[in-house]
């Protein structure tokens, strides 16, 4: 774990530090919630904060989000988890959402983004937290059970994959990759809004209104740093960076787990983190259930947030 928090890597210059007007969040769909923000290495993280926090609440959810995405993820999610006595964090990586965003996309790190999250763990002093990760939250969340296993009471995972040693990934992260490194496509600008509406099973007047809210923390290509950056971190099949050893010390600690119940949830209609692919590693999970999300694809906490919640209250409840 030491090379996760190498020190000489966080004193790279993060360039200019983009801010996104507070009007750009206004009157999105079914979002009203009150920004916080705790400081991490000099910069503003935000994160909502929704539900009982005086000690009445029946646990905590931490929310993490992947790329290209922000807290708005879980907005659906949040007021039905209040209502059954929860706290609600949905948190923004750096360069997301409503926190502050770097400029130099070369400051942008996995590493970073895990310990940003694992800063925000502690300023707030969670326990009891129930943790939902999907896609890059996937790895930035789960890496936590190596350092503090006794904080979590479940584990929710959704669509996502931790890129162990022989892992391959499925057609669609490779057609991504090919994508993002494309001038013609997503090379010199990344379309949020399209990208996440483009996917959604969802009638046609709340895509657009998707759009609008994937779009609003991304006014230009300048804000965009880290979720250009997120597609050239993937530790493809080729990468023996440190990133691929951190993925197989969390995989190997899912194999052996016994801390507390841990739970995937899949939309069965993600070609980037497939089905198969779900079946396969829940199955390597001492006790793990899976849940499907029939017809749901990568974005399933907006596609069926109803059918995610239930899934959430059952397992909780069994």
């Amino acid at each position: 774990m030491a090379d996760i928090y190498e020190q000489a890597h966080f004193d790279e210059d993060p360039g200019e530090v983009y801010v996104t007007p507070e009007e750009r969040f206004a009157d999105l769909l079914r979002y009203d919630f009150a920004p916080n923000y705790i400081e991490w290495r000099g910069l503003k993280m935000h994160y909502t904060d929704e539900g009982p926090k005086d000690g009445s609440q029946k646990g905590t959810f931490l929310m993490v989000h992947g790329n290209p995405g922000w807290s708005y993820l879980y907005h659906d999610w949040i007021p039905q988890l209040v209502q059954d006595g929860y706290r609600c964090i949905a948190l923004d990586l750096i360069g997301h959402g409503r926190s502050d965003k770097p400029t130099n996309r070369n400051w942008y790190s996995v590493r970073k983004h895990i310990d940003s999250v694992s800063h925000l763990i502690s300023a707030l002093n969670l326990t009891s937290v129930n943790l939902v990760v999907q896609d890059w939250g996937g790895i930035i969340g789960l890496s936590n059970i190596l350092t503090r296993p006794n904080l979590f009471d479940r584990l929710f995972i959704f669509n996502t994959a931790i890129a162990h040693h022989g892992f391959h990934f499925a057609e669609g992260l490779q057609v991504w990759k090919e994508t993002t490194r494309d001038p013609a496509k997503y090379a010199t600008d990344m379309p949020v809004g399209d990208i996440v509406s483009m996917s959604l099973r969802v009638n046609t007047a709340e895509k657009d209104e998707m759009k609008t809210a994937f779009d609003a923390p991304w006014p230009d290509v300048k804000s965009k740093a880290s979720i250009m950056q997120f597609p050239f971190l993937i530790p493809y099949d080729d990468d023996r960076s440190p990133l691929r050893n951190l993925c197989e010390d969390v995989f190997q600690a899912l194999k052996k787990w016994d801390h507390c119940p841990v739970h995937f949830v899949f939309g069965d209609d993600d070609w980037t983190y497939p089905w198969d692919w779900a079946v396969e590693w829940s199955s390597q999970v001492p006790g793990a259930t899976l849940d499907r999300i029939q017809g749901a694809s990568h974005f399933v906490q907006i596609e069926n947030a109803d059918a995610c919640v239930g899934a959430i209250r059952n397992r909780l409840a069994a």
